[in-house]
């Protein structure tokens, strides 16, 4: 203790001397006091977790009465896997769930799992990382457990990983699917949890691989931040690198207690403010933490009286770059998805500033989403060339699907199955054969070979579902040596394939799209028009321009792509780069030529 500095007669002293004589006089008035201080500190604290968990109670019923009318064929990332992983949040904190209400949303949502033949067929190939990606995480938070379709899709998953460690993406919608640090993070969590025992030694390869790419990348945004460190936690990094990526996140809290999409966007908003917060927690960060407390108290306040959060969309064009729009019973128009996204992530938050519930309800058994499978089945797609070897290669499912078809990802028990009388042309009901779904893995140059040696065709056929043909479904993988040998066994170029049934696509168009600059060069070297328009007018530049694709905009430039082609909407691609609000500014500069 520092001694006094001063003379006993002295003003300081005489002050000090009074001070102390009041603290030891006063100590039973101080006392109570501050316990009277806890004790109201205590009673809002309470208070305050009795208004968090009303106002997650209200966002609760509205994202379950719209989960349930959700109208178009794709499992959607706002009005389904969201609210699905938001209401296992709110059991594990004890906020009230209507279960009958989300066992028969669950099971409408993932009745595609009992589908076994489409999924080893992939009907729903789009973006692997974030679509089939995300679905697996919903089904866990639905409480799926394991089963052969999920091993099947988390198979296909894992196979998009390029060798650095990142999965590519299809998408281009900010901020929920535009950033390769969000489809890394969903998909190496996606084959963690679903990716079978037999496949031990290559998941953990896989997610070593995904933990060290996520632990160096450079985040831009708040989306970016959240995924690296809900990535770096689900990958099992250490404490160094998820201590960094915790700091690098909180860092990014603005002075009104939320978080801001980017740091050119001015106002904080509940997507961003309620993904930093769930990721903090779940990084450990204390719920009675001051920037945690800050941040819920920003929900509340922002709150909308019906339970919803607005969150604008960054997405204005007349280019449909989404599903088209409709009335889903969440308010808000054209912000209508994002904002359902947006009060799913706020139930997280709000249920991460609640204490654990003691036992917390489980979701109910859901029927319909188990497929019925024999034991050949598993042997063919998980199990050895030897054990292939031993099945009867003419066998298949009640709808076509062949052991050969399921084993189609693995040269080796191909080789197998060839050798002991498979047949590589036959077909499913779904027109699909072994080649097609042996184009579905990347790295699977050495089975094409096998199977086109073996009399499959690399031509497209009439009467297949979606219009599928070996080539496009491989493009998706962006494996060059794959394409190449497609195209050498007589693939068109330019042959279409309607993605999900809804959208028409050239191999160009999805090399673009998934932002490969080697494919596009390979199809334009065999034929690919570089600037065919497509039923709204719009060349792949134009598509490129707006989706801010640009490893496919400066390849399809500097290939000889046209840049002012004005479309059936009146615009050019440079006008087509103010599509997406807030983003690079790298396909405005190649489109002026700077």
């Amino acid at each position: 203790m520092t001694a006094w500095r001063g003379r006993p007669n002295s003003p300081g002293y005489q002050a000090r001397d009074v001070r102390l004589r009041d603290l030891r006089y006063n100590s039973g008035y101080m006392f109570g006091v501050l316990a009277t201080m806890f004790l109201a500190a205590a009673a809002a604290m309470a208070m305050d977790d009795s208004v968090v968990r009303e106002r997650a109670g209200r966002s609760v019923k509205l994202l379950q009465k719209v989960a349930a009318e959700w109208k178009t064929p794709c499992l959607s990332c706002h009005h389904q896997v969201m609210p699905t992983i938001a209401l296992d949040a709110a059991r594990r904190r004890g906020i009230a769930v209507d279960e009958n209400m989300a066992r028969a949303a669950a099971s409408k949502s993932f009745g595609f799992l009992a589908d076994l033949d489409a999924a080893v067929q992939m009907h729903a190939l789009i973006d692997p990382a974030l679509s089939q990606g995300n679905a697996l995480l919903a089904a866990h938070a639905a409480g799926i457990a394991p089963n052969l379709t999920t091993a099947t899709i988390a198979r296909h998953v894992a196979r998009y990983q390029r060798a650095e460690g990142w999965w590519p993406t299809f998408d281009s919608r900010p901020p929920h699917s535009a950033g390769l640090i969000t489809s890394t993070a969903v998909a190496a969590r996606a084959i963690a949890l679903y990716l079978p025992a037999s496949r031990d030694a290559e998941r953990r390869e896989r997610l070593q691989r995904a933990s060290r790419w996520l632990a160096a990348a450079k985040a831009g945004s708040t989306e970016d931040a959240t995924f690296q460190l809900l990535g770096l936690l689900w990958t099992g990094a250490g404490k160094a690198e998820t201590g960094a990526a915790s700091k690098r996140l909180a860092s990014l809290q603005r002075p009104d207690g939320g978080w801001g999409q980017l740091p050119a966007m001015a106002a904080s908003d509940a997507y961003s403010t309620s993904e930093a917060l769930t990721a903090l927690r779940k990084a450990g960060l204390s719920r009675n933490a001051p920037a945690f407390v800050r941040g819920i108290e920003w929900l509340v306040r922002s709150q909308a009286p019906d339970g919803s959060w607005r969150v604008k969309s960054r997405i204005d064009t007349p280019a449909p770059v989404s599903p088209p729009y409709f009335e889903s019973g969440f308010p808000y128009g054209h912000d209508q998805w994002l904002s359902c996204a947006a009060t799913a992530w706020a139930v997280m938050a709000l249920a991460e500033a609640l204490p654990e519930a003691a036992v917390p309800p489980a979701p109910e058994p859901l029927t319909g989403v188990t497929p019925e499978t024999q034991p050949w089945m598993e042997t063919a797609l998980f199990g050895s060339a030897s054990e292939a070897a031993k099945l009867d290669p003419a066998m298949a499912t009640r709808k076509g699907t062949t052991v050969l078809m399921m084993a189609s990802d693995d040269p080796g028990k191909v080789r197998a199955l060839l050798a002991n009388g498979a047949k590589a042309s036959a077909t499913a009901e779904s027109g699909y054969d072994a080649l097609l779904t042996a184009s579905l893995y990347p790295g699977n140059r050495e089975t094409l070979d096998l199977l086109l040696r073996a009399g499959a065709s690399a031509k497209a056929r009439d009467k297949v579902k979606f219009q599928a043909s070996p080539l496009p479904v491989a493009v998706f993988g962006g494996d060059v040596a794959m394409a190449k040998a497609l195209l050498d066994g007589g693939a068109d170029p330019e042959r279409a394939y309607s993605v999900l049934g809804m959208f028409s696509s050239t191999p160009l168009a999805i090399a673009a799209s998934m932002d490969y600059p080697e494919v596009i060069e390979l199809l334009a070297r065999r034929g690919a028009k570089l600037d065919a328009l497509d039923e709204f007018g719009m060349t792949q530049v134009s598509w490129s321009a707006l989706g801010h694709k640009d490893g496919a905009l400066r390849t399809l430039l500097a290939l000889g792509a046209k840049r002012t082609v004005k479309d059936k909407f009146g615009l050019t691609p440079l006008e087509h780069v103010k599509g997406i609000a807030y983003s690079t500014p790298e396909a405005d500069r190649l489109l002026r030529g700077k």
